[in-house]
């Protein structure tokens, strides 16, 4: 280090963890899977480190009844934004995403006896740009191609934007993309925390230094994807970062204050800026704190996290009156992505975090948590002020600690250094005497604490229909693919998600399900009717809960009490039994009598399409769905391929007790 340097940086959290697995089942959990028809995924380096098994993982969707061979014919979920009636903490104007999930070695803590059997904590996340970006290599996508984008290793910075440029040019359109190039290389460019414990392990140096790139975890700096190995391991980062906190779920509730407090929604962080001898500012630095940035004639400049920019506002004065006037969270200061650092600018802030104790599930299972419940949490999905509609990702990141060393006073001054004498508390298999037998245990410090994450593939979020500003919007979709569960394993056998969805005489209910068509697995998944590997789904009603048969359309009330406020092929004046027909198909007619057609539909009514098959197998694998109002009433619903129903007595009779007026139980093909 030059004589400008400091020891070490303060360290704010230390992760660590043992081995363990996280998969995402709404929305589906890519675990960096796309399109592939093996058990296992092709390239776990796709798109980030997941660190789970390898057959983890839903295809992304497809959005007709054939294998995608372009990214126009995939499936992207699309969901209706809150609205700006939410905000301050509104329960208006909300639409609600339930989050589901499952983790392997378990989470919470059980009773006061046993506090700290498992240290666990979730970090929930997401990221989103508008549809349009200024450089068509930095825009969200889960690509055509099962492989990674490319880097080459340069020491040092491009020497100029145009050089910068050149480097740049290396990144695919067809392949997937989450971080952009940007951040990877100012990852691999920034010096690493020098206060961090990396117990035993020898991180690689390169030219001079450790990059951001190299943790404990991660000693020779593999790369997944674009993603930062640093900020991916520990949390709060103490840079800038693309992610937005959605909620945490720590070890313990007094944890709580200090996440929210240095959660980057809602906390400036630092970084260094340098520029180009042209004055324009460079992407990356190797300083990583304010001492040595100025020593190196950099800026150290505190950055702020943003959902949008709102330039409409040009003064500090304009914007807070806008705060003031409207509840949304406009702020006033440097977006941590701006090229000109002298700018400050009015932004539309997230939202702090949730924070709560973390859920107790059992240990070494992939299964639900207390009550027989998925671990689930229900978000409140941003409101853009802006109008547009944005692409996003969600990603959770699981960490499960070990109690053999503090989490949060074990730093730098404890990692193994033979020539100053110090030994690491914890060691790479280690050997024990017991009786005078000598035995060795299985410690991989690099895994003894390990972070373990799964992102969903791209999705939308969407302004709503003018004039339902204030109504709740609930999400309904589908969760898992067609297999028994041991053809499925670790993802789960079809189901929707919520089972029992409870709501207001006012609210509406957005009906939507994704499926893909390559999910074979080497014959597996080929449980149930239909193609192997492929989804399909449908909804029927039924008379109760429990009964295999559905009603027939004459019968049925769930349709003629629906209002549809808007439908995937945006002609509202369609009969109630082409409501149910639409549903029932899952989009493959949309009406059933050509001449009652909307003249957009009349080709895809029944009358004038090609007959589908029984087995859905026509049918497209995905279905965007319809927004609807419904009367009051208790809906029972089952798909027409779905072969045994499980608890739905239950779950009715207890949807029959709620205080709500409509509710739903779904089971799917």
């Amino acid at each position: 280090m030059s004589k400008c340097a400091i020891p070490c940086l303060l360290l704010f959290f230390i992760v660590i963890i043992v081995k363990a697995d996280i998969y995402l089942h709404n929305p589906r959990g890519s675990n960096n899977r796309l399109n592939e028809n093996t058990a296992g995924r092709r390239n776990a380096n796709r798109l980030f480190d997941s660190q789970n098994n390898n057959n983890g993982g839903y295809n992304v969707g497809d959005r007709k009844a054939t294998a995608a061979r372009t990214a126009s014919d995939q499936y992207q979920m699309k969901y209706f934004q809150s609205s700006a009636a939410s905000a301050g903490g509104s329960k208006q104007g909300r639409s609600i995403l339930k989050l589901e999930w499952t983790n392997q070695h378990g989470c919470g803590i059980t009773n006061d006896t046993n506090p700290s059997k498992r240290q666990c904590n979730i970090v929930l996340q997401y990221m989103c740009q508008k549809l349009i970006v200024e450089n068509p290599r930095d825009r969200l996508r889960d690509g055509t191609s099962t492989n990674a984008q490319a880097y080459i290793y340069r020491n040092g910075y491009p020497a100029n934007l145009r050089t910068y440029n050149s480097y740049k040019s290396i990144v695919r359109t067809d392949r997937g993309l989450h971080e952009n190039w940007d951040w990877y290389d100012k990852c691999m460019q920034r010096e690493q925390n020098g206060g961090l414990f990396t117990a035993d392990q020898k991180l690689t140096v390169r030219n001079g230094y450790i990059r951001s790139t190299s943790t404990r975890q991660n000693r020779n700096g593999a790369r997944r994807g674009y993603e930062c190995p640093e900020e991916k391991d520990y949390y709060p980062y103490w840079h800038p970062t693309p992610w937005i906190d959605i909620a945490v779920f720590a070890q313990n509730q007094e944890n709580c204050s200090y996440y929210i407090k240095n959660s980057f929604n809602s906390h400036t962080y630092g970084e260094c800026v340098q520029f180009y001898p042209d004055g324009v500012r460079r992407h990356a630095s190797r300083w990583n704190n304010a001492f040595e940035c100025k020593c190196h004639k950099g800026t150290w400049v505190q950055f702020s996290s943003y959902l949008e920019l709102a330039p409409e506002f040009k003064t500090v004065e304009e914007c807070v009156s806008a705060r003031k006037s409207t509840k949304i969270n406009y702020i006033w200061g440097i977006p941590y992505d701006t090229k000109n650092i002298t700018k400050k600018e009015c932004m539309v802030a997230p939202e702090k975090p949730f924070c709560s104790q973390a859920p107790v599930n059992r240990l070494n299972h992939l299964g639900n948590g207390i009550g027989g419940e998925t671990n689930s949490f229900d978000w409140k999905l941003p409101y853009f002020p802006s109008g547009s509609e944005m692409r996003c990702v969600y990603r959770a990141r699981y960490n499960i600690s070990t109690d053999d060393y503090s989490t949060t006073e074990t730093t730098s001054e404890d990692n193994e250094d033979v020539e100053k004498g110090i030994e690491s508390p914890v060691q790479n298999n280690p050997v024990v005497k017991l009786a005078g037998q000598e035995l060795q245990l299985a410690i991989n410090t690099a895994q003894f604490g390990r972070t373990f994450q799964d992102r969903s593939h791209v999705f939308h979020l969407m302004p709503r229909p003018q004039g339902y500003d204030n109504e709740t919007i609930n999400n309904l979709n589908v969760r898992g693919k067609r297999g028994n569960i041991v053809q499925v394993f670790p993802a789960v056998e079809y189901d929707f998600v919520p089972n029992n969805l409870e709501m207001d005489s006012e609210d509406l209910v957005h009906i939507q399900w994704t499926g893909s068509n390559t999910h074979n697995n080497r014959n597996n998944g080929n449980a149930g009717q239909g193609t192997d590997g492929t989804d399909r789904s449908n909804i029927l009603q039924m008379a109760k809960g429990g009964v295999s048969y559905p009603l027939a359309f004459a019968d049925t009330t769930l349709w003629n009490n629906s209002e549809i406020v808007w439908i995937y092929h945006n002609e509202l004046n369609i009969k109630p039994v082409d409501l149910a027909l639409s549903m029932a198909s899952s989009g493959y007619y949309t009406c059933l009598k050509a001449a009652q057609c909307p003249n957009t539909l009349v080709q895809d009514s029944k009358e004038r399409k090609a007959a589908m098959d029984k087995l859905l197998n026509k049918a497209p694998a995905s279905y965007a769905g319809a927004l609807l109002r419904l009367k009051p009433g208790i809906y029972n619903y089952i798909s027409s391929s779905l072969k045994t129903q499980i608890e739905v007595d239950l779950i009715t009779a207890r949807c029959q007790s709620a205080r709500y007026l409509a509710c739903y139980y779904f089971l799917s093909s």
